[in-house]
């Protein structure tokens, strides 16, 4: 077995090494004079030189952040599932909204009525009277207690933990409401069910302007006596628009 042993250096491996020493040392002068000049030109131009790093303040860099929203801008974050009329049927249309919406917030967009777009396209609300130009549903303007109801079936959640629409939200039906022909209610009450419902609700909860719980008409004649479903107003639907 040949045994490998030290490695000696060759004449010519050693002179290489003393070239290689010597570029070596050559260039770190060159890079330290270029360093020293370097700073030496920024000092005499006026350039302050510091020996670390620092951030920069905000205001030297915010003009050269692109697409930074102007602060008075409304940000439209959500999209809002509305339900107007359209030849006596329910429509469905969207509308950029500035973050989720409550009970009021939606029933006030459904009152406000179609854009001056929606309603080149046909659409209107009914959820305003004909003749008073008043809204005809409401939000109540007090909220519930957070005790067990019969008639939402479980007790309202604490402020911090409350979805914006609650699971069975109550709507208040004024007075005018009883004023319009029967067929126009149902409309009514289409266009907020199917509003809300769309929103996260499983179902609205009608009460009269003094807070008594109403049963409230279907599209097929019947009495709706407990809390209504999308479903109870579906067949008043027609085709969606975007």
């Amino acid at each position: 077995m040949t045994r490998v042993g030290r490695l000696s250096a060759t004449p010519a491996h050693a002179t290489a090494v003393r070239r290689w020493r010597a570029v070596t040392a050559a260039g770190g002068a060159c890079a330290t004079v270029l360093a020293v000049g370097a700073l030496a030109v920024l000092g005499g131009c006026g350039v302050p030189v510091e020996g670390t790093a620092r951030p920069l303040p905000v205001e030297a860099v915010s003009g050269y952040v692109s697409g930074s929203p102007n602060p008075t801008d409304p940000v439209r974050d959500a999209l809002a599932r509305l339900w107007f009329l359209s030849q006596g049927m329910l429509v469905e249309t969207r509308r950029a909204v500035n973050g989720p919406q409550d009970v009021g917030d939606l029933l006030g967009l459904l009152d406000a009525g179609p854009t001056q777009t929606e309603q080149a396209a046909g659409l209107r609300t009914a959820t305003v009277g004909p003749l008073s130009n008043t809204p005809l549903v409401s939000a109540p303007s007090s909220t519930p207690s957070a005790e067990p109801s019969a008639t939402l079936g479980t007790p309202t959640l604490p402020a911090a933990s409350q979805p914006a629409v609650a699971t069975v939200p109550i709507v208040v039906l004024q007075d005018g409401f009883g004023e319009l022909p029967a067929t126009e209610q149902v409309r009514v009450l289409g266009q907020v069910v199917l509003t809300l419902t769309d929103a996260g609700a499983v179902a609205v909860s009608f009460v009269d302007p003094r807070g008594q719980s109403l049963a409230v008409p279907s599209p097929e004649g019947r009495l709706v006596d407990r809390a209504a479903t999308a479903a109870d107003y579906e067949s008043l639907v027609g085709r969606s628009t975007r």
